[in-house]
C-alpha cells in the first residue's frame, strides 16, 4: 500500500513526501527503501516507538521549517488516490482564507458544490454525513503559527477530533473538496487491527481517557 501511494503522489510537481515508518518489519522497511529510494522527493524517517500524533507533529514541524507558507497533507498509507490528488486539495485549501483544512471526498458524496463545509470528523461514517477524515486531510501550515500542536496524549485516536474542536472554537472553517477522490482501503480495518483484541480495546480506552482529560468545553 505504501509503495502504491507514494508512486501516486510522486508525479505531483514540487510535493515533498516525508514517510514515517513506525512499525514495518525489517523486510517491509527494506522494500520501502527499494521502492522509494530512487524518488528524490521522498524521505524515509525511522519513527519506531512514535505515536501517530508524534509523527504528525514531526511532519508539521519539518514542513514549516522548510517552507514559511506550506500546504501539509497528512495521510495514512492505506489509501488509493488518483491523479491530481495533492494539487486538488491544495487548490481547495487556498480558495478561501477562512478555510484552514480540507479533506478529499471519501464517500463518493454527490453534491453540486466543489467545496462543502464540514462539522466534526468522519468517525467511520461513509454515508454522506461524516466530517473531516483523519486518515487523509490537508491543513495550512499557518494554522500552527500560534503554537498549537496535535496532542501527543492521546497517542493514536482523537487527534482529528481535537483539531476540529479547536477550529470550531477559533471560528475557523474546514471542508470537503468533493472533486478530489480517495479510497480508504477496506475502511482502514488493516490499520487498527481487530477492534475486539484486548490490546486494541485498552489502547482506545487509554486514548479516550486522555482525550476527556484534555478536552476543554466548546464555546
Amino acid at each position: 500500500m505504501t509503495g502504491e501511494l507514494v508512486a501516486a503522489l510522486h508525479p505531483e510537481g514540487t510535493a515533498e513526501v516525508l514517510l514515517f515508518d513506525n512499525g514495518s518489519s525489517p523486510g517491509g522497511r527494506r522494500a520501502a527503501v527499494e521502492e522509494t529510494g530512487s524518488l528524490a522527493a521522498v524521505e524515509l524517517r525511522d519513527a519506531t516507538g512514535m505515536g501517530l500524533h508524534q509523527m504528525w507533529n514531526a511532519g508539521v514541524h519539518e514542513a514549516r521549517r522548510r517552507h514559511p507558507i506550506v500546504n501539509i497533507a497528512i495521510l495514512n498509507n492505506d489509501l488509493r488516490v488518483g491523479a491530481g490528488f495533492l494539487s486538488g486539495l491544495a487548490a481547495a485549501l487556498r480558495s478561501d482564507d477562512r478555510i484552514q483544512a480540507v479533506c478529499p471526498n471519501y464517500d463518493h458524496r454527490e453534491v453540486r458544490d466543489s467545496l462543502v463545509p464540514l462539522r466534526g470528523i468522519c468517525e467511520g461514517r461513509y454515508d454522506g454525513t461524516g466530517g473531516l477524515c483523519g486518515f487523509a486531510f490537508m491543513i495550512k501550515g499557518e494554522w500552527f503559527s500560534n503554537g498549537w500542536t496535535f496532542p501527543e496524549a492521546p497517542a493514536w485516536w482523537f487527534g482529528d477530533r481535537m483539531l476540529t474542536e479547536e477550529m470550531d472554537r477559533a471560528g475557523a472553517r474546514y471542508a470537503m473538496a468533493t472533486d478530489v477522490a480517495v479510497e480508504h482501503i477496506r475502511g482502514g480495518s488493516q490499520t487498527s487491527g481487530d477492534w475486539n483484541q484486548p490490546a486494541v480495546r485498552a489502547a482506545v480506552k487509554a486514548d479516550r481517557d486522555a482525550y476527556e482529560r484534555r478536552r476543554a468545553p466548546l464555546g
